[in-house]
């Protein structure tokens, strides 16, 4: 392979092969440039040392020529200054290179790395010209391995035995360079920085200042010295069209402010905005190249840590979603910013889960042939089609739509529509056909006579797959559709229909929210889609927050909606704390009061509040422990509190709910805030302190009803006698406890345990277990023995654990107390001393204890957790009393925790996920996200000082990032 190494000068202004020792300061961070010109944005990398798979893929990969920018330190000091040299290496891969990952025959995965790399050796000569050609190279090696003055290009991840690498193996760890700030006090010439930047095709963000333009390092130096340049050859101010000529000799020889420069640019079209400007403005300079005393020199004397720094933060922008952010405002006027969970629904996106057919409204495109519009009795928009029979008649509703293709629905899948009726007594023939052509000659058909049940609106739901089939119709072209009625001779009736649609198992929200109750659908009001509750029938119909039917309580939050009355003059509003009908708060509309309610009814407080039909009304209520604050709004910015008390009637957790009790109504723009638990005040009403509900968060805290700890022989409490701590072997904390000599013990005489009871109080049986970890380090012993007593060989319990069950290294050893050997009448109640040993007849094998604990006999995190391998234990920080998780065996494999809370393994979509972790062996810990199973899921981990992004898929294996 050709590889080339260059250095950063003395004076730091370009690029050179030789007189590397007197480096003063890095231009440039880690990073590739865009030397092959392939980048498609300003963020992407391009092709530049980009590492793939062989078109036919083996066991090498490819690497791309490029450049390359990187760090190092020499293991020397040459230039005398006290410290090792420091400087910046420009890696230039000259040609194309393929490199050769090693076999893996170890039986698991493993991960390589592909990096730029310059030993040790070949950085100690002072003048290393004449071997900058070979001084660097492309390496592959094993993830850890020991590798100085390196650049990591890529992780390649290869399952035991692989006889491939794909690109699906492969993951990009590159990152753009970027031009750090020029350091404070530099002298250097305007051809001295161009000559630095010889090379650099970097972005907007790593100022590039030839982006996308052909100019050469001359044509350049000359437009800053007044030689004018057109503006295809050089657009100096990026993004701005237009320029010319005049407008770049502005730029030329800058002695001038910001302000100044703004003021030179006035009139520059389109309008130069500091956006425009940030290769000379968005650098954060206080004085922009304020001139030293030769016009010849930058003399810039303040600078920012880069030229680009980004625009803001990330905004997160979502209409159906779960977000998650802390924003603690200490202020009482922005307590409702003070949100952990936030749910927004505006009810746009969900199309592909229903289509309508039509919606009665006589749109563009629809023929309509028998009956007449009704604009009092409907169901969706402003009419309904309306048939009047006779006694004894027939009569048919044809409608010509424009095509409509349902053919992504089928099966299940449902044909839903409302038909009202006058006299039920009086029908007996109710059919539908749905057809391809006109006239009706190929089309689907079904008696849905069965289906109207009363007087009145009747909701109709057919299955694709009960529709009979005449001649040749397609599910992809439905232009015609056919309702035919009859009455029978006991009298006449009418009949209207309205909204016929397709819905995916009739929930046109994909179950985000619940259709348990009534009848909710998504309608498109002029484009806009609202939730609209259609069922006039009496009684609260809920549709239950699901988020895709999972169980989510909210303790305290904030729950906003707007609401339409579009029929009725009933109750319309929302409910929280909901467990049952029976079990929640609401607050609604009744058309001329605002009311809060709880469980079936029960009001509460109710003020005066007159709503109209077809007017939004947004309704806000927050709920924090006992207080209450319900808030209306005509605009969903300001809102005015309507109610505001307190109520203790429900203090459990449960879900939110939209509900409507014998009207039709609308809703959207639905946010679902969870807040803070509580709020503290001072004697000035000042925010002091906010205890915050995390929502799935866990301390473990909350355990102490599964376990109890004994000993952990930490420094902080430990009481031992006789043997001496070991800081080398233990499992938690900073050590454990050994015994090394045969037939020594180790006791602890100043205890003063209740084993019947766990940590918070709660009693424990004796099929609860004494588990302790047990270190063996040179050969195995005959017996290890845990004594633990009221009196010492008076009264006692003992467990003698036999070789046969040891193994060299830790064992973890659980013992139920009912299986212990107890003498004296021997009390779990008053332990007062804890003793081990071992027994050997030969050598000394040397044992270590750690971690003694009472654990129930089902496990500490049965009720909340799922546990994958491993041995999961809580332990607890006396001095702090903090608890905490701690995962302790060490063998081989990956050890998951899974939440499960309630004993439902709940999925989420979209969250903040965050933990803290204190890893004291080499391997990796992490979080697990998106888990299907043990074989699919996503990782965060942090391993060897590293922190990298992992995907395990099934059938995969698992790649880095």
């Amino acid at each position: 392979m050709a590889t080339r190494v260059s250095y950063l000068n003395a004076l730091n202004t370009y690029w050179q092969d030789i007189d590397i020792k007197n480096v003063e300061r890095d231009f440039f961070t880690d990073g590739v440039a865009d030397v092959s010109k392939t980048a498609l944005s300003p963020e992407d990398l391009g092709e530049d040392l980009q590492v793939l798979a062989q078109a036919v893929p083996d066991k090498t990969v490819r690497i791309k020529a490029g450049v390359a920018y990187f760090a190092v330190q020499r293991s020397t000091d040459v230039d005398g200054d006290g410290t090792n040299d420091e400087f910046v290496l420009r890696f230039h891969n000259l040609e194309d290179a393929v490199l050769t990952i090693p076999d893996n025959t170890s039986g698991s995965p493993k991960i390589y790395e592909i990096c730029c790399s310059i030993p040790d050796a070949n950085m100690d000569a002072e003048d290393i010209n004449s071997t900058a050609s070979n001084i660097g190279s492309l390496i592959v090696q094993l993830q850890g391995s020991d590798l100085q003055n390196k650049y990591l290009l890529a992780t390649v991840t290869v399952e035991n035995g692989f006889t491939q690498v794909t690109n699906a193996k492969i993951t990009d760890q590159r990152k753009r360079v970027q031009f750090k700030a020029i350091p404070e006090g530099l002298t250097a010439s305007i051809d001295e920085i161009n000559l630095a930047l010889d090379g650099i095709l970097a972005s907007a963000e790593d100022l590039n200042i030839l982006e996308n333009t052909t100019v050469t390092k001359e044509e350049f130096n000359n437009a800053l010295t007044g030689i004018e340049s057109s503006a295809d050859e050089l657009n100096l101010l990026h993004d701005v069209a237009g320029l010319e000529k005049t407008d770049l000799e502005k730029l030329a020889d800058v002695d001038a402010s910001a302000d100044e420069i703004d003021q030179a640019l006035e009139g520059v079209s389109p309008d130069v905005t500091a956006a425009n400007l940030n290769i000379l403005t968005a650098g954060g300079f206080t004085n922009l190249h304020k001139h030293a005393a030769d016009p010849l020199l930058s003399g810039i004397t303040e600078s920012p840590t880069n030229f680009y720094l980004s625009s803001g933060d990330i905004e997160a922008i979502a209409e159906k979603s779960i977000m998650t952010r802390f924003s603690y405002e200490e202020d009482a006027i922005q307590e409702d910013s003070q949100n952990i969970e936030v749910v927004n629904d505006a009810f746009q996106g969900y199309e592909s889960y229903y289509k309508a057919i039509t919606n009665f409204d006589n749109e563009a495109g629809e023929t309509y042939t028998g009956g007449s519009f009704d604009t009092s009795e409907y169901k969706q928009g402003t009419q309904a089609r309306k048939l009047s029979l006779t006694t004894d008649s027939t009569a048919t509703l044809l409608i010509d739509i424009p095509s409509k293709n349902i053919s992504a629905f089928s099966g299940s899948d449902k044909i839903e529509f409302w038909v009202y009726v006058s006299a039920l007594a009086n029908i007996d023939m109710a059919t539908l056909q749905l057809g391809s052509t006109t006239p009706s000659t190929n089309y689907f058909q079904n008696n849905f006579l069965s289906q109207i049940t009363q007087n009145g609106w009747n909701r109709v739901s057919i299955p694709m797959s009960s529709f009979s089939q005449n001649g040749a119709p397609n599910w992809n072209n439905i232009i015609r559709v056919r309702l035919e009625f009859s009455t029978n001779t006991g009298g006449a009736s009418d009949f209207i229909a309205d909204s016929m649609r397709v819905a995916k198992d009739a929930n046109t929200t994909n179950a985000f929210w619940s259709n348990s109750e009534g009848y909710w659908e998504i309608h498109d009001f002029s484009g806009l889609k609202r939730y609209v509750k259609t069922d006039e029938a009496s009684g609260d119909k809920n549709s239950i927050l699901s988020l895709g039917n999972q169980s989510r309580n909210y303790l305290n939050g904030i729950f906003t909606a707007r609401i339409r009355r579009l029929q009725g003059s009933s109750n319309s509003g929302i409910k929280w704390r909901y467990t049952s009908p029976s079990s929640c708060y609401h607050a609604y509309f009744t058309g001329t009061e605002l009311k809060f309610a709880k469980n079936a009814g029960t009001v509460i407080q109710s003020v005066a509040y007159v709503i109209s039909a077809n007017t939004d009304y947004w309704l806000r209520v927050a709920f924090n422990g006992t207080s209450i604050v319900i808030s209306t709004s005509l605009d969903g910015i300001t809102f005015t509190t309507q109610i505001s008390t307190t109520d203790s009637s429900i203090t459990t957790a449960g879900q939110v709910a939209l509900f409507d009790n014998g009207n039709i109504t609308a809703f959207d723009n639905i946010v679902l805030q969870q807040t803070s638990v509580t709020y503290e005040r001072d004697v000035s009403d000042r925010l002091i302190k906010i205890e915050e509900n995390t929502g799935e968060g866990d301390r473990f805290d909350g355990f102490g009803s599964f376990f109890k700890r004994i000993a952990t022989f930490e420094t902080d409490e430990n009481t031992m006698i006789g043997g001496a701590a070991d800081a080398l072997n233990y499992k938690t904390g900073t050590q454990g406890w050994k015994v090394s000599a045969a037939s020594s013990y180790a006791y602890d005489n100043a205890l003063n345990l209740d084993l019947t009871k766990f940590e918070d109080g709660i009693s424990s049986a004796n099929t609860d277990v004494i588990a302790f970890w047990v270190y063996i380090a040179t050969e195995i012993p005959t017996s290890i023995r845990l004594e633990l007593s009221e009196t010492q060989d008076v009264k006692e319990a003992e467990t003698v654990i036999n070789a046969a069950s040891l193994a060299l290294g830790w064992n973890y050893i659980e013992v139920a107390k009912s299986a212990f050997s107890v003498i004296g009448g021997f009390d779990w109640s008053s332990v007062k001393q804890a003793r081990f040993w071992y027994t050997h007849g030969n050598n000394n094998p040397q044992v270590t204890f750690d971690s003694i604990q009472l654990v129930k006999s089902n496990g500490i995190l049965t009720s909340k957790y799922d546990v994958e391998n491993g041995k999961w234990l809580i332990e607890k920080d006396i001095e702090n009393s903090n608890q905490y998780l701690v995962q302790s065996d060490e063998s081989v494999g990956e050890k998951l925790l899974v939440l499960k809370t309630d004993g439902e393994k709940n999925l989420f979509q979209n969250f903040t996920y965050r933990g803290a972790f204190n890893a004291r062996r080499g391997n990796a810990n992490g979080l697990i996200f998106k888990y299907q199973d043990s074989s699919n899921f996503l990782r965060l981990q942090c391993k060897d000082g590293r922190i990298s992004f992992v995907n395990r898929v099934s059938g995969n294996g698992h790649g880095a990032g």
